[in-house]
């Protein structure tokens, strides 16, 4: 069968594994299962529900995903889209129209309610090119701060972006039938942010989660039994930090910003960059 026939197969199933979420015990149930599409075994997850924010801070149904009000939580996750450094690659990826995003820090997927054939003109029309199934622009994966820098895969509903175009070419046909990583569908959250951390401590991973206005969780994950004990707190003042709770190897914290107007960042991972919470194993 033709690769764009197995494309096209696995993008009707990830849209009709879409169109049954709602309701799931993970936050952004369309984020989650759009990490589906990634490589287990990455150091990092991003998963944002983009229509959960502009829901949650009464943004127009269209309003740019890398807009003002929405690139605190879209930013990280389109890493790679940013690398170019042109306005108009994301002009043509018709911001208003994502619907989800999710990373690996290396390849981002996008959901998208845009016709992503009219994204391929747009991006033919910057001199992207087809190669080999991937939209690239002239030597791309050369990391020189222009179009080079990232390459496309389009299917049906779903763009795929990445700085290395090999990282596109080896995603799979079809979405797997379980998230990279499990702890994708334990936070009741539009924005989660999971990270390994390797080494001979006691923690395996870190979470970030966001809700609308930028409050949300901070937990871990840890061997052999969490303790809301060791969770160390030295709060700015800015972030106000919560009662731990613990459930097995999970320890889980709210933070929120202080002040109501002081938000339009994510709490948790301002606090986690400056280690205002941890935990000591």
């Amino acid at each position: 069968m033709p690769r764009t026939a197995l494309l096209a197969i696995g993008s009707a199933l990830f849209l009709a594994l879409l169109a049954g979420c709602g309701g799931g015990a993970g936050g952004g149930d369309d984020a989650v299962a759009l990490s589906r599409w990634l490589p287990a075994g990455a150091d990092s997850y991003t998963a944002v529900d983009l229509t959960a924010f502009r829901e949650g801070l009464d943004l127009p149904e269209d309003a740019d995903a890398t807009g003002r009000e929405l690139a605190p939580y879209s930013g990280p996750a389109l890493a790679p889209v940013f690398a170019a450094r042109d306005r108009k690659v994301l002009s043509a990826l018709e911001p208003g129209a994502l619907t989800a995003i999710a990373s690996d820090g290396e390849v981002s997927a996008m959901a998208t309610t845009a016709d992503t054939g009219e994204i391929g003109s747009a991006l033919g029309d910057l001199g992207f090119t087809d190669e080999g199934g991937v939209l690239a622009y002239g030597d791309s994966g050369t990391g020189s701060g222009g179009r080079e820098s990232v390459a496309f895969r389009l299917d049906d509903g779903l763009i795929f972006a990445a700085t290395d175009p090999a990282a596109l070419r080896s995603l799979s046909k079809e979405p797997a039938e379980k998230a990279p990583s499990p702890l994708l569908n334990d936070f009741d959250a539009p924005y989660v942010f999971i990270a390994g951390v390797p080494g001979p401590g006691c923690i395996r991973a870190q979470v970030a989660t966001a809700q609308p206005g930028g409050d949300g969780e901070i937990a871990w994950l840890v061997d052999g039994g969490a303790s809301s004990d060791a969770v160390e707190s030295q709060g700015s003042g800015a972030i106000e930090v919560g009662e731990p709770e613990v459930d097995g190897d999970l320890v889980t914290v709210p933070v929120s910003y202080a002040d109501e107007g002081t938000g339009g960042g994510i709490a948790s991972r301002e606090a986690l960059g400056s280690s205002q919470v941890s935990y000591v194993c």
